[in-house]
């Protein structure tokens, strides 16, 4: 007597699907290291963070005994100047976003890339995966080597905070997971456009230009604009809570809808890649 055993008629497809992801991200982690803008890039981000961080961290507690005392109450947490990096870093990280993949529609790799995996889709979460894991530990490495270079300066003059006082730690995190998030940015960006010179000028003008621009709408609607949009949402994760850069929205809240932009690109940039000739 003999007894058959139902299979799943998709189950011989999942272990190729799996194996195919697999390679794509072996592949990707190589083209990514194989690139010397991945390290000259990288290396940048962190000189201009922390080299902005103990330029300003420096200036201000040398002078600020020569300050009135207004001036000296009008003065931001020392952890602002010591993360205010974030905002040159941020643009070099999300150029870096849009070389992983417009670089390739530039040489006209991308076809053999698109041959290799044929799912666009999957191509597309293979350029996002091994990025984002470079990028995060680089930005976090960034973030605290900027916060302690931007301290030391500070404690000369009893300024300084610690990483135990309320919010520190999550903005010093925050911090890194923000440069994170533009640099993602850059990748659905990248993935849009599909052109190096167009994609680097809209990431600059959405991450750069408009959030200064929005500044300027007035009104209460304008201060909501402002506050839900791109970037000046997701910096408030690194933002203390009586910081002048405070708005409406927590932090989380605001690095939760700065991701709600991103991901709206990322559909959008997929939708396109599926539909699009390489």
């Amino acid at each position: 007597m003999t007894t058959s055993t139902a299979t799943d008629p998709s189950s011989p497809h999942q272990p190729r699907r799996n194996t195919v992801l697999l390679h794509a991200l072996r592949s990707e982690w190589t083209k990514l290291w194989t690139v010397r803008s991945t390290y000259w890039t990288l290396l940048l981000a962190a000189v201009i963070m922390i080299g902005y961080a103990a330029l300003l961290a420096g200036t201000i507690s040398s002078t600020v005994e020569d300050m009135s005392r207004t001036e000296r109450a009008n003065l931001p947490s020392a952890l602002f100047f010591s993360l205010v990096g974030t905002q040159l870093a941020q643009l070099v990280l999300a150029v870096l976003g849009v070389l992983v993949i417009s670089s390739e529609y530039r040489t006209g790799m991308i076809r053999s890339s698109l041959v290799a995996v044929p799912q666009r889709l999957r191509f597309l979460l293979a350029k996002i995966v091994p990025y984002t894991l470079v990028v995060v530990i680089a930005s976090e490495v960034m973030a605290f080597a900027s916060f302690f270079v931007g301290q030391a300066f500070f404690a000369r003059k009893d300024m300084d905070v610690a990483l135990s006082d309320p919010g520190v730690l999550r903005a010093v995190i925050g911090a890194g997971l923000f440069l994170t998030a533009c640099g993602v940015f850059g990748i659905a960006i990248g993935a849009l456009v599909r052109n190096v010179a167009g994609s680097i000028a809209i990431a600059v003008g959405a991450m750069l230009v408009l959030p200064a621009v929005l500044t300027f709408l007035p009104g209460d609607w304008g201060d909501y604009v402002n506050d839900y949009f791109l970037t000046n949402a997701g910096e408030q994760i690194m933002r203390l809570e009586d910081s002048v850069a405070s708005s409406t929205v927590g932090p989380w809240v605001g690095y939760g809808i700065f991701w709600v932009w991103i991901a709206a690109v990322l559909v959008v940039a997929g939708v396109l890649l599926h539909r699009r000739d390489a």
